[in-house]
Parts: C-alpha cells; sequence; structure tokens
C-alpha cells in the first residue's frame, strides 16, 4: 500500500521497504526544501502506522534506470533516535558454486588444475558497449526552451531537463498553470 493509502489507518507491525535517499526522499526532490518537507510529512505518517514494531528495510545495492547504486540509509530513517533503534545485519549466504565449479568437482579426476577460464577466440573489450545517458538509449533530450504537447496535460514548455539514467527527467510548466516533473520514457512529450 501506499503511504497516501495508508493515512488514518494503523497497523501492528509495519515495513517500509526501501527507505534509501533516491527513493524516499525521492532523487528528484532532494535539494528542494519544500518538496522534501512534504516528503518529510510522509515518512513520518508511514512511521507513525506502526503499533507495536516498524522495520526500515533499504538495500546495500540497487539497480534502477539501467544502473547500479549505492544509496545510503534515508535521512528520514536516520531522524530517529538512535535509542529506538535495534539494528539487524542479515545474514550471509555462502558463496554459490558456479557451473565451472560444480562440473570441476564433478570431474576432477579428469580435470586436473584447470584455474582459468578463457575468452573465447576472436572476443574483443571493443565488442562491449558502453551506454550512458539517455541517447544511448534511444531517447531525445529535449532542451530547456522547447515548446511540447503532452496528451493529458496540453501544451507547455520545458524548464528544465537532466538525465536520470537512461531517461530524462523534464519539468515541464504546462498553459494551464501546472507545474510538473515528468520522466521522458513515460510522458511522451511531442516537440510543437
Amino acid at each position: 500500500m501506499t503511504v497516501h493509502a495508508a493515512k488514518g489507518l494503523e497497523f501492528p507491525v509495519v515495513f517500509l521497504a526501501g527507505m534509501e535517499d533516491g527513493i524516499f526522499p525521492s532523487q528528484q526532490n532532494i535539494g528542494e526544501a519544500d518538496q522534501m518537507s512534504e516528503e518529510r510529512r510522509l515518512a513520518y505518517v508511514a512511521i507513525t502506522r506502526a503499533k507495536e514494531r516498524l522495520f526500515v528495510t533499504h538495500a546495500k545495492s540497487r539497480m534502477m534506470y539501467g544502473k547500479t547504486g549505492c544509496n545510503p540509509l534515508s535521512r528520514f530513517a536516520r531522524e530517529i533516535p538512535p535509542f529506538l533503534v535495534e539494528h539487524d545485519r542479515p545474514r550471509t549466504a555462502p558463496p554459490r558454486q558456479s557451473v565451472y565449479q560444480q562440473r570441476n568437482d564433478y570431474r576432477r579426476d579428469q580435470t586436473a588444475d584447470l584455474t582459468e577460464l578463457r575468452r573465447p577466440t576472436g572476443f574483443s573489450r571493443t565488442n562491449t558497449v558502453k551506454r550512458t545517458g539517455a541517447k544511448a538509449f534511444g531517447i531525445e533530450k529535449l532542451a530547456p526552451g522547447t515548446r511540447v504537447t503532452h496528451e493529458f496535460f496540453g501544451n507547455g514548455e520545458i524548464l528544465s531537463s537532466r538525465d536520470m539514467g537512461g531517461d530524462v527527467l523534464y519539468e515541464v510548466a504546462f498553459d494551464n498553470g501546472q507545474v510538473k516533473k515528468l520522466m521522458a520514457t513515460f510522458a511522451k512529450l511531442r516537440r510543437i
């Protein structure tokens, strides 16, 4: 359930997953005072839904928009007084054996001292493609000042555009007075 939908409700146990800077608070709102205060209020709502226990989880690393990142624990979770926090570190699973290791164990008598996996012939590092930015993913980045149209919001002007992984985050001032932050892949803005 979303935090908005939880307003006014209480539960014995609440799990807040993905409590990381860049997710909650979202990356687009970090640094904007009015947006951050709204997200702080939402975090307060989420935290106070728990009557008995609150579990806050965050990932060591996470893939978002095609890029792996290591986001720190959410600043909102770090604001909880330390005497109320009990840390739980997950147990680490033993490393899994690769298929190569399993075959090697199975055929130990047949495969003596094989310690290196070799690249297939003809393989070159130049064959790999490094994708960076929206252009590499086929997304045209429109410049601020460009007039655009949106299926629902109508016509408007791009105020800012910023690469976000393999996408572009636009801030658009629409002619109806609304200012929206939209991701290029979802907004389907058309130049007019």
